[in-house]
């Protein structure tokens, strides 16, 4: 099997990748061009663009190609459809581009036990805004509590606003960063989790349950957003593996930290501050969502980063 084939099967354990990249020609001046790729989802390139421009454009889609790079050349191109177009505009899909983001993840070896853990997802709960709108309703329901029907409609609604606030500040909570490698190796895989959205960052995006249809909103600047209703996305990215030894800590202050020895024992250490050996700690277990799915016998660290990172690394040398 050569690499790119098994790109396919690294790519997200049991997943796929969903960010491809094809070329563009665009002419003419319309509000934006949407790719459809029919029941994996679409691309909305956004406007708007101006009249006797000639633009060639590479633009992130959604499709599925579950076997990798070499599957890629056999799924058909999506369909170009302008928007808000002038009389002369026209747009036209040439190919998919040669140069694929993905193929970063690829050159950083395999993945082979970095899998991509479930996100805990933030309870919601009540801030300024949600007490200010039921005070407000309270108000009213004491003036109109003579009055079933005005009564009922003005709590139902109350209800409703502040439960939709408070699960607006959930959702945006519930996006998480992932820093994982494998001791020895030079780089990390960097995971953000978003649920239903997120920002594009990275070659590669999965979502989870895979087959998920995504709509991508895309500038051509080359920043956008994924959506995906329901499900949860994930975007990846290489980065530099933490230098991270039990003898010394240098990467940066860590708090709080946890490690596994290969028996299976966790324990939990006090901060880890730069460049200082670690400490003994004490019995403890790291968040369920960071200690399921690790391979047994080999020693696991997890921390957090005073940036709100977590990290985890498997093989640690516990001592």
């Amino acid at each position: 099997m050569s690499a790119l084939a098994l790109l396919g099967l690294l790519v997200l354990a049991g997943q796929e990748n969903r960010l491809w990249q094809l070329e563009l020609e665009l002419r003419g001046a319309c509000e934006a061009v949407r790719l459809d790729c029919g029941p994996d989802g679409e691309t909305l390139l956004v406007g708007p663009f101006g009249p006797g421009e000639d633009r060639s454009l590479s633009v992130p889609v959604p499709v599925r190609a579950p076997l990798g790079r070499e599957e890629l050349a056999l799924v058909p191109l999506p369909r170009a459809e302008l928007l808000g177009a002038g009389p002369d505009a026209s747009a036209t899909v040439v190919a998919w581009s040669a140069r694929q983001p993905v193929d970063e993840l690829l050159a950083a070896g395999p993945r082979a036990g970095l899998s991509l853990p479930p996100a805990p997802r933030a309870r919601p709960t009540a801030g300024l805004p949600e007490l200010l709108a039921a005070l407000l309703a309270g108000a009213f329901l004491l003036r109109l509590r003579a009055r079933l029907l005005p009564t009922c409609l003005v709590a139902v609604a109350s209800a409703a606003l502040v439960l939709g606030l408070a699960r607006a500040r959930g959702e945006g909570a519930d996006v998480v960063t992932l820093v994982q490698w494998r001791e020895g190796s030079a780089t990390a895989l960097s995971i953000r989790r978003g649920e239903g959205e997120l920002e594009l960052g990275g070659p590669g995006l999965e979502v989870s349950p895979a087959g998920s249809p995504i709509r991508i909103e895309w500038e051509a600047r080359g920043r956008g957003r994924a959506r995906s209703a329901g499900g949860s996305l994930f975007a990846l990215a290489t980065t530099a593996s933490p230098a991270l030894r039990p003898e010394r800590n240098g990467a940066e202050r860590l708090e709080p930290v946890w490690t596994r020895t290969p028996e299976g024992r966790w324990r939990r250490h006090e901060a880890w501050e730069l460049g200082a050996a670690l400490g003994s700690g004490r019995d403890g277990s790291p968040p369920g969502w960071l200690a399921g799915a690790l391979p047994p016998g080999r020693g696991i660290l997890v921390a957090r980063t005073s940036r709100g990172a977590w990290l985890r690394c498997l093989g640690f040398p516990v001592r």
